[in-house]
């Protein structure tokens, strides 16, 4: 997806493949996935069969298993699907390899199809049309699709990113066929004074860092979703969140 190599990421390890291939500490990576992951895991508590839609590395596998979520994670990277059959030796996750536009799996499969920082890499291409057709396929009757993604209100993007892209832009495809349950902001793309000192700092033990870890992201998060408008206005970019269930025909 993109102009990213995905497969020569997928050697640089969990977190760094599929975050901030910079982030050579380590801890800055910890922090974001922490984030995202509390942002997301309120929305799971009722899913049953889960797809992950990009799944990288894998990292919410085990959470997902931790949860009793029956877990598919599917990639267009075969790099990154052979490094999370690496990383989670069980039997019980099922990590695939498809082509980017039709899903290996049968009609109505999931309850639920999850994805982080995919969709950056879709909207306003000629996949698009067909990967949500695909999405909606493989879902059940009233399942949901939540994702964690960067928008933009400055007109300004990620390095990574290939468009700018607004929230709206992603309401305005989603909406098409789901209705919107959850919207909201949950990262800035700078941390607090506190947790940047804790994330860049080469002395801090890792059992230490360990112990921060989810007490920082949930005051990052905090800090994401009651900001205004004027503060996002003028940053590169952020991450938010969609919780959407799909529409009864």
């Amino acid at each position: 997806m993109g102009t990213v190599n995905w497969n020569a990421n997928s050697k640089l390890g969990f977190l760094r493949s599929v975050i901030d291939p910079t982030d050579e500490l380590g801890f800055k990576n910890e922090l974001i996935d922490r984030i995202q992951w509390t942002a997301l895991k309120r929305h799971l508590v009722d899913s049953k069969h889960m797809l992950d839609y990009g799944c990288g590395s894998g990292r919410l596998a085990p959470r997902a298993k931790s949860m009793e979520i029956k877990y598919s994670g599917i990639d267009t990277s075969m790099g990154m699907v052979e490094t999370a059959r690496e990383i989670h030796k069980d039997s019980s996750l099922d990590f695939r390899h498809f082509d980017g536009s039709t899903i290996p799996y049968a009609d109505s499969t999931f309850d639920t199809i999850v994805s982080i920082g995919v969709f950056i890499y879709i909207l306003k291409t000629a996949n698009e049309a067909a990967v949500f057709s695909e999405i909606k396929r493989v879902l059940k009757p009233d399942g949901h699709l939540v994702i964690v993604e960067q928008a933009s209100l400055s007109g300004q993007k990620s390095a990574a990113a290939i468009n700018v892209l607004t929230e709206q832009d992603y309401v305005a495809i989603i909406a098409k066929d789901f209705d919107i349950e959850n919207r909201y902001r949950v990262r800035t793309p700078e941390f607090s004074e506190r947790a940047t000192k804790w994330t860049t700092n080469k002395k801090v033990p890792r059992f230490l860092f360990n112990l921060m870890v989810g007490g920082l992201a949930e005051q990052e998060f905090k800090t994401a979703t009651s900001a205004p408008d004027s503060y996002f206005k003028t940053r590169l970019y952020y991450d938010f969140l969609i919780n959407a269930k799909l529409r009864k025909k």
